[in-house]
């Protein structure tokens, strides 16, 4: 019977699965609704089918709904053990089956998109994997009742199923798995508390949830909005969207009102224009990071939710700022980050500690919190200001690394390298630079080299006040594009005195030195940054590139975990190479996982990742090579069974054989026994594969394939089916392959 009188008209029976679009032309110039313009045509034509895959497969399989097709049976199947959930029915009014679509559907998305490189966060695309993780989760505990994480579990499922068709889920499956696992955990030790306060939003009354409730789901128990909006309308209610955005408003103004933040900086914009904060003079050059100070100025701050207000005082357990006339503290500027450390009385009786540093104007804030006694600016007492001193001597090796790497750069990358911008704190540099290409491992090795003969050589860093003009008349100086300099600046020079160098500006030699505008914090000498490595590499906008590096400590240990990891991989290469190409796939993957995470010198990693893909691609070559033998072991044995098999049945068990050569196996046996039912079997890797044809003159009798290897499949734990004439199942349980081959010619028989 034609459907041809449902079709648009939303009949649930019919579904569109094919629909041609013919890729042909270009449309250029007067486009639009009416059509008019050029019609080009492209170089390459296509023809966009526009099938649904799981539409189709239903159509094949007879089934009504994608859920009920093969697609996603496994995935149920493993829900199931994984969550001990009865066995997916397929009712769509039925809560633990909505909860088993939801996971799987989920489950396989975000296996996919953390295999591609997204990480569940809280914004984008992150956010995105965040929320639908979240959604799959609460229905696996509070439908499924696992009170634990679970969707890392079902991860194996996913790549098994998939892998196949999607190769590069089998790249890393313990990644992701990891990925999960730490955002289920994160969100576990929520969700119980959280679906209590749903409970108590929805037991007030009324058709609708709070949007003060909204809130606090999302803000205190990392409930997305639509998970609150899911579970209101499973509960027949509405959430008060506009009351949660009023909300979610008030927060983003709180957290832009905090220190240091925007209305915060504002506020001290302000403070400064109204003609009263003192200016402050850097006592911090030349390493010094103490001072005992009796101030002649003294501006105190609070810190409230709309910004920082003079005060009088400052008292225990206050936040604040304090502004004085002199400071060793380095305010952030430069790319430089601010210093932090601890302002205390004299008398030893106020302790304030400094948790940032910066500049407005000509005065230096001091941002930070009161830890003890009191501070007035009615006679202010004498001032102990010590600046936290491991970190501002991390913070100048890396800013003096910096110059010594913008050096490098124009040296091996291009001789008009630009800085764009830069971030020197305590833990790395960052350095982003005019360039339109990446860095090849030659160019990132030979910048690394150079810094680090510079290091080597423990040059002396100079650095001294010069009139602008007469400054940028030094050959080969650097100066950052853009940026507007005073009438005098600094210049910091490594290797060559300033002095030395503005008498003769226009030498030649000075090319070959790190000459800068810079007036930041810098080390005495080149050989105090101990170490040099580039750990990163990457593009930050059109014609702008960016380096990360380390120096000291850090740089240390970056190549120690590399050379930990170059002489495991070299361990494995340097044996048998049949060895290397059985090595353990998941154990690769943890290394490959390792090298990617690690901290490491950036020319070691690729070429480790180099390495590793190498001796993945060697046991892919072992296994299709074992997997090819396999193959004809098992068409050989099927030759001899369809030589010699007797009787009007044919049932037989493979070993290793998996689906795809038992359906060869098939394949042989029917050619020459096109008569015979056959239903065979094969185990691979601790499950069962089963396979059955069943020619249209037995099907007529009554023995159908799909009803007959169903019911075969449930003695090894396992099930399936397909068309009478031909199916295919699978199984959990080799060892009741013989029994289930027994039950295979008894219904044979039966039939």
């Amino acid at each position: 019977k034609s459907g041809a009188a449902h079709v648009n008209t939303d009949h649930p029976r019919v579904i569109e699965i094919w629909n041609l679009v013919f890729i042909q032309y270009n449309r250029s110039g007067g486009g639009g609704g009416g059509g008019g313009g050029v019609l080009s045509p492209l170089p390459s034509k296509h023809v966009d089918t526009g099938m649904g895959f799981e539409r189709i497969t239903a159509v094949l399989q007879g089934k009504t709904s994608n859920y009920d097709t093969d697609v996603f049976t496994p995935l149920f199947d493993a829900i199931s053990d994984v969550t001990g959930a009865r066995p997916y029915t397929g009712k769509l009014d039925d809560a633990t089956d909505m909860a088993y679509r939801v996971i799987a559907d989920h489950v396989r998305c975000l296996t996919f998109a953390i295999t591609d490189g997204a990480v569940p966060s809280n914004e984008g695309r992150g956010y995105v994997l965040r929320r639908i993780l979240r959604r799959a989760f609460r229905h696996g505990w509070q439908t499924l009742g696992r009170t634990e994480p679970f969707l890392h579990r079902l991860v194996p499922a996913v790549v098994e199923h998939m892998g196949q068709a999607f190769p590069e889920l089998n790249k890393n499956p313990d990644h992701v798995a990891s990925v999960l696992r730490d955002e289920e955990q994160s969100f576990a030790r929520t969700i119980d508390r959280g679906i209590d306060l749903f409970e108590q939003a929805a037991s007030r009354g009324g058709d609708r949830i709070r949007g003060d409730d909204a809130f606090m789901l999302y803000d205190t128990y990392g409930f997305p909005l639509d998970l609150t909006q899911v579970m209101a309308e499973e509960r027949g209610m509405i959430v008060d969207v506009a009351g949660f955005e009023k909300r979610m408003e008030e927060a983003r103004q709180r957290s832009r009102a905090g220190a240091g933040g925007g209305d915060a900086r504002q506020s001290l914009v302000e403070i400064v224009q109204r003609g009263d904060a003192p200016a402050t003079r850097f006592l911090g050059y030349d390493g010094v990071t103490e001072a005992e100070l009796a101030p002649t100025q003294l501006m105190l701050l609070t810190h409230e939710d709309d910004g920082y207000t003079r005060a009088e005082h400052l008292i225990q357990g206050m936040d604040g700022a304090i502004a004085l006339d002199q400071s060793p503290f380095y305010a952030e500027a430069g790319g430089q980050v601010g210093d932090t450390g601890v302002i205390e009385a004299g008398n030893g009786n106020a302790r304030f500690r400094v948790h940032d540093t910066v500049k407005v104007g000509e005065t230096t804030f001091h941002l930070g919190h009161m830890e003890a006694g009191k501070l007035d600016t009615d006679n202010p007492p004498s001032l102990k200001l010590s600046v936290d001193r491991d970190r501002r001597d991390r913070i100048r090796a890396n800013h003096t690394a910096t110059h010594l790497l913008n050096f490098a750069l124009r040296q091996h990358v291009a001789p008009n390298v630009d800085q764009r911008g830069s971030l020197v704190d305590d833990e790395k540099t960052r350095f982003d630079f005019s360039h339109n290409a990446a860095l090849n491992e030659q160019q990132v090795e030979q910048v690394e080299n150079t810094v680090n003969e510079l290091i080597n050589e423990d040059l002396p860093v100079y650095a001294d006040e010069a009139p602008q003009e007469e400054a940028l008349k030094i050959t080969g100086l650097r100066a950052v594009f853009g940026e507007k300099y005073p009438p005098r600046v600094r210049v910091v020079a490594i290797g060559e005195p300033v002095e030395q160098i503005l008498k003769n500006p226009d030498d030649e030699r000075w090319r070959g030195r790190s000459i800068e505008f810079c007036g930041g914090t810098h080390l005495d000498r080149t050989g105090e940054a101990q170490a040099f490595t580039v750990v990163s590499e990457e593009a930050v906008a059109k014609g702008v590139r960016r380096v990360t590096c380390l120096t000291g400590e850090r740089a240390a240990e970056a190549h120690r975990a590399a050379e930990r990891l170059e002489r495991e991989l070299a361990m494995v290469k340097a044996g048998d190479q049949g060895a290397a190409a059985q090595r353990d796939r998941v154990d690769m993957s943890a290394v490959l996982q390792e090298i990617n995470e690690a901290t490491l010198p950036l020319v070691v990693r690729r070429r480790l990742s180099g390495l590793v893909a190498e001796l993945q691609q060697q046991a892919r070559q072992q296994a299709k090579a074992a997997s090819q033998a396999t193959a004809q072991s098992v068409i050989d044995e099927a030759r001899r069974i369809a030589d010699t098999a007797d009787g009007s049945v044919i049932v037989a068990k493979f070993e290793n054989a998996d689906a795809n050569a038992l359906r060869s196996a098939m394949d042989v046996i029917r050619k020459k026994r096109p008569d015979a039912p056959l239903l065979l079997a094969g185990t691979s890797e601790g499950k069962v594969a089963l396979v059955a044809a069943v020619p249209e003159d037995r099907i007529k009798q009554g023995l159908k394939a799909g009803d007959w290897v169903k019911q075969v499949a449930q003695v090894v734990g396992g099930g399936g089916g397909g068309r009478p004439d031909m199916a295919q199942a699978g199984g959990k349980d080799p060892s009741k392959v013989d029994e289930a081959l027994e039950r295979a010619r008894a219904i044979a028989a039966g039939k």
